[in-house]
């Protein structure tokens, strides 16, 4: 809980005199020079942009907030980190962010459901003072559980992990004169300690199978499943829908497909059809380069479909149907031969989905809250 209220306060504005010198040496120069408006022009425009979505000035940056090309539903319609968060204290209270944060409580939640996710073969707990049939407290349990899993494909995972970060996949492992090794998906071999403390000493880990996609998906990039992004909204009278839904694909060597990490490549998914649009390679958040192709692959993706997308989106919008705790979930979803299976969920979401669109949020979040905020008072 902590983590999670840091990481919210450390975007709400600062007075620092530090960041003050950021905002003007390099935010407005930068400005200034993309738009050729002098300070003061500058300055008005941030500040009536402020008044009216609650943004700072990096947003107002990074966005792309000040620039007039972009269609009046984004730049009237932006959702601010703040102004995001404070929708979701409401609409996902604070009370149940472990269901998405916790990613040993999500599988759990999941099965208990029957929602589909990946095998969980432990978690790897060293603070745990006695382990039990999923949670494992030493290497020496690890070599063992993973040697009875066999020479089979296994994710590994920080347990409250996000944005791509933390996350190791391997090929299999096997025992040799010299001991235990686990064969990365990059050619080398890791010990034990390698595998357990890859993301620090003590760091509690998920184990899981890895999900096969179907052979469309793997075509793009075979070495990362490409997942969908589903973002997804719970109304009062037990039905859902979808936001908008977005792919992140990966590039040839690299095993995850979030945009910061390797997946630069990114498109909207049509909410009827289930095709691509809005393809681009993600640089960072100023840096969008228009594609037609995979950049490895070479695969067309404007011609790209996904088969079968209203029956995918449909199984979705049930998953949600169940999960009721959280009334707006980003679901990242692989798509198998057996169906959509949950990588993760989660409570709140990067803004970059509104950039891609070309279209804010605001509207469509204040009708979810009103929505529950009427069901309640009744």
């Amino acid at each position: 809980m902590e983590k999670y209220l840091d990481e919210v306060a450390r975007f709400k504005r600062t007075k620092s005199l530090k960041a003050l010198a950021f905002i003007v040496n390099y935010i407005f120069k930068g400005i200034r020079k993309e738009t050729g408006w002098n300070y003061f022009h500058i300055i008005l425009d941030f500040l009536s942009t402020r008044k009216r979505l609650n943004i700072n000035p990096h947003e107002y940056f990074l966005y792309g907030l000040y620039n007039e090309k972009m269609p009046p539903q984004y730049r009237e319609k932006f959702v601010s980190r703040t102004t995001r968060d404070k929708f979701l204290e409401r609409i996902n209270p604070l009370q149940y962010i472990l269901i998405a944060r916790n990613k040993y409580i999500t599988k759990m939640l999941l099965k208990s459901l029957d929602i589909p996710s990946p095998e969980l073969l432990f978690l790897f707990d060293p603070q745990a003072g006695l382990e039990s049939l999923s949670v494992l407290n030493n290497p020496k349990s690890v070599e063992r559980k993973l040697i009875q899993y066999g020479n089979r494909h296994f994710v590994v995972k920080v347990l409250e992990g996000e944005h791509g970060k933390g996350i190791n996949v391997y090929n299999g492992v096997e025992m040799t004169q010299e001991g235990f090794r686990a064969l990365h998906l990059s050619g080398e071999y890791h010990s034990v300690s390698q595998l357990l403390d890859f993301a620090g000493k003590g760091q509690r880990l998920i184990f899981e199978e890895k999900v096969k996609q179907i052979e469309a998906f793997s075509s793009l990039n075979p070495t990362s499943v490409n997942t969908v992004r589903m973002l997804t909204f719970l109304h009062p009278n037990g039905e859902a829908d979808l936001l908008l839904s977005f792919i992140r694909i990966g590039r040839q060597g690299r095993w995850v497909d979030n945009a910061g990490k390797g997946g630069n490549v990114m498109a909207t998914i049509n909410k009827k059809t289930g095709r691509f649009e809005n393809i681009i390679s993600y640089v960072n958040y100023k840096s969008f380069v228009p594609l037609t192709n995979h950049p490895d692959s070479g695969i067309n993706l404007e011609e790209f479909k996904i088969e079968n997308w209203d029956g995918l989106l449909g199984q979705v919008l049930d998953f949600h149907r169940k999960l009721s705790w959280l009334k707006a979930i980003g679901w990242d979803i692989a798509i198998t031969d057996s169906g959509p299976v949950v990588i993760e969920i989660n409570n709140r979401w990067d803004l970059i989905g509104q950039t891609i669109t070309r279209e804010g949020w605001f509207d469509s979040l204040s009708k979810l809250e009103n929505e529950w905020k009427l069901f309640e008072n009744q």
